[in-house]
């Protein structure tokens, strides 16, 4: 996983909270509360929320590192052969805490989902992740989740040194929550291994070849002056740096 700060102030926090302001001015003027929800399942703004939220995350979906973009096109599951012409994946807006585990704390606290903003509507509990259609066995990330505990997730600063990658596009936890949250989020799954052992072979055949500055910037997970990162960028990073230290250490 790649850290993901949710810092106050950003488009799609206002994109929100501008959603919750239209719906309480329209309680101002009369408009009875269950008919401006400000509930999750009411909201009106999921594309844009969306396309900021991707745009944020620097391509990436916020689990598994698979594009969101026009790159998902071209991705194809890795168990299917030919593909099934009714299977897809798109970005999906993803809530860390569970959407029903939100309402149900809502509800818990004596308040009414759609009447009183809970949780589900929190800026920081929501990400874009890769959704897939298709048989059950091909299904992970945020698919395959459901309500399952995460006990890592992208926006913990200990994320990025919870997993290590393999050059054979396996995954492996670095404590007992990165094993259960790979095994709650089928991270090891053949498709994402498969797209993630692709995404190393490109960047080896290829690593003599990049700048020094280029290298860098591929170490980088931070996304600073980065519009888009590389796909699975984070099994790249640390071969990246292993490169550029070897090139350091050799010059």
């Amino acid at each position: 996983m790649r850290l993901i700060p949710k810092p106050g102030g950003t488009e799609a926090e206002a994109c929100i909270q501008g959603f919750i302001d239209v719906q309480m001015a329209a309680r101002a003027e009369g408009i009875p509360w269950d008919e401006v929800k400000v509930d999750y399942g009411s909201f009106t703004r999921g594309p844009q929320l969306r396309g900021l939220l991707v745009d944020e995350q620097k391509g990436l979906c916020a689990y598994t590192g698979a594009p969101l973009d026009e790159r998902l096109t071209e991705k194809q599951p890795s168990r299917l052969n030919p593909p099934h012409t009714d299977y897809w994946f798109k970005p999906h807006i993803e809530h860390l805490k569970p959407e029903e585990q939100c309402r149900e704390e809502l509800t818990a606290n004596q308040r009414e989902v759609g009447r009183d903003v809970g949780e589900d509507m929190a800026y920081p509990n929501l990400v874009v992740a890769i959704e897939v259609s298709g048989t059950p066995k091909e299904q992970f990330g945020a698919s395959f989740r459901g309500t399952k505990p995460l006990p890592i997730l992208p926006t913990m600063p200990e994320c990025e040194r919870s997993f290590e990658y393999l050059e054979s596009g396996r995954v492996l936890g670095t404590s007992d929550e990165a094993k259960v949250t790979i095994t709650n989020l089928r991270l090891d799954h053949a498709t994402l291994e498969s797209w993630r052992r692709g995404a190393v072979r490109a960047f080896l055949g290829k690593a003599a070849d990049y700048t020094t500055a280029e290298l860098e910037t591929l170490a980088r997970l931070d996304g600073e002056g980065i519009e888009r990162l590389d796909e699975f960028a984070f099994g790249i990073a640390p071969l990246a740096r292993f490169t550029l230290a070897k090139r350091n250490f050799n010059q």
